[in-house]
């Protein structure tokens, strides 16, 4: 067997802890791939296929892509269902005498993805997974989905198969963890549920108490990425949970393992799990009208039945957001629509008083279109991926804080004032972006100029 160079086995090193991903390899001003991951890019995005080291016999299998064109790459591949490991380098090359140390620092997946150019803004991004007694027939199931992008950590209950169905369907689920022991229901799901990529794992992944042992051995990079107060510690995490244990739901046991396998795939994916990640927010499915899948497709709700286009569905048709928080949280409405009486009144009131007061409306969707989506910032800030650009950014969308509370100050119904009262202008953080960071920053953190 031919001896691997120093750099070839560092790549190795990184492959061997992610075997199932396509390793994206930083070489310089490039991400390389090598052996089988060579092959598969070049299949499936047409990229050439090259050699290394073709002088010591055969030669290696290699393609690559450009550092600064790299996202559009990545997007083809988390769209045909692979996962992809982002392996960087963790030193500067003109300062490091020898080989400059690399590793992975994050691991994207259809589900779990932070990059905003790979997200669709008007559409939230989860990964769910199950849990059940017993096999995939269960009558009871515990059901967990996390959108990483934003932080929003939710779980139900349902009673039977065909209910977990309906409510995957809502929730819009990218990718789906469920446990291996659960015979037969990966499969069951697979031909119900399109556009979804369901994971198959073992019953550790289930266990709270295998979640705290993963946050607490790591394996985040510490010094090297500064990341220490990026991610929630095992304390944090046990919090994040509180809200499942103690749920009125009737099997709270499910609904914790099944958040506990959601939090540890993002633990393996992101290197641990970003401080924006909040506490898991129980409810019950039986608290919105309940539609199946079935109907849903043919009312044509959030995509149309010919082609699974957003074009020419009911949302479309509805949605005249501004913001992408906006449009994101309509199309939940649509999907989750409200029966309790006092809970559709109240949003009535909120709407008959926009509609009686159209300068007001108007006020305000001049004053929200100024603002950018500041749940995935803060996302990108939380988990320690934000550029100076979003920064400033941030710094925009906070400025308008105080023009909406004084606008909203006019209005008298119940959801508006609540709204006005919550809203909360960071007055502080907003002196401090504005202090140290300048006003056209560059995009890379590498290029510098930024404060």
């Amino acid at each position: 067997m031919t001896k691997l160079s120093p750099m070839m086995q560092q790549y190795m090193d990184c492959k061997r802890r992610y075997p199932d991903a396509v390793l994206f390899f930083r070489l310089g001003d490039f991400y390389e791939m090598f052996y089988e991951d060579a092959q598969v890019v070049s299949r499936e995005l047409g990229l050439t296929l090259t050699a290394r080291n073709k002088q010591a016999g055969e030669g290696i299998p290699m393609a690559g892509v450009p550092v600064r064109a790299h996202q559009q790459y990545v997007a083809q591949l988390i769209e045909k269902g692979f996962t992809v490991a982002i392996a960087e380098q963790l030193e500067d090359a003109s300062k490091t005498k020898g080989m400059v140390e690399r590793d992975v620092v994050r691991v994207i997946t259809p589900g779990v993805v932070l990059d905003a150019d790979n997200l669709d803004a008007k559409a939230s991004n989860y990964v769910g997974a199950i849990d059940t007694l017993g096999d995939g027939s269960a009558s009871s199931y515990g059901l967990a989905y996390l959108d990483v992008s934003t932080g929003d950590l939710r779980a139900t209950e349902v009673s039977s198969l065909a209910d977990l169905i309906s409510e995957l369907g809502r929730a819009e689920t990218r990718e789906l963890l469920v446990p291996e022991y659960a015979e037969g229901l990966a499969e069951i799901l697979g031909k119900h549920l399109t556009g979804v990529f369901i994971r198959s794992k073992h019953r550790e992944y289930f266990s709270p108490e295998g979640l705290i042992r993963a946050v607490s051995k790591g394996p985040r990079l510490g010094g090297h990425m500064q990341q220490e107060g990026y991610f929630h510690g095992a304390d944090a995490v046990s919090k994040l949970l509180v809200g499942a244990r103690s749920s009125s739901l009737r099997s709270p046991e499910l609904v914790e393992s099944a958040s506990s396998a959601v939090l540890r795939y993002v633990v393996k994916t992101q290197r641990g799990i970003p401080s924006h990640v909040r506490p898991v927010s129980t409810y019950r499915s039986q608290s919105f009208l309940v539609i199946d899948e079935s109907t849903k497709a043919n009312l044509e709700l959030t995509e149309t039945l010919m082609g699974g286009r957003r074009s020419g569905s009911l949302l479309s048709v509805l949605d005249k957001t501004v913001t992408s928080m906006g449009g994101r949280r309509l199309r939940q409405w649509l999907n989750y629509p409200l029966v309790d009486v006092d809970a559709i009144r109240a949003r009535h009131d909120s709407v008959e008083e926009l509609i009686a007061y159209p300068a007001v409306r108007q006020d305000v969707r001049a004053a929200l279109d100024q603002v950018y989506d500041i749940e995935r910032l803060c996302g990108r800030v939380s988990s320690g991926s934000a550029n100076a650009k979003d920064l400033r950014a941030l710094l925009s969308t906070l400025e308008q804080i105080p023009q909406v509370q004084d606008i909203l100050s006019e209005c008298s119904s119940d959801l508006l004032v609540t709204l006005h009262d919550a809203l909360d202008p960071c007055e502080e953080l907003c002196a401090l972006i504005e202090r140290a960071i300048v006003d056209e920053p560059p995009t890379a953190l590498t290029e510098g100029g930024m404060f």
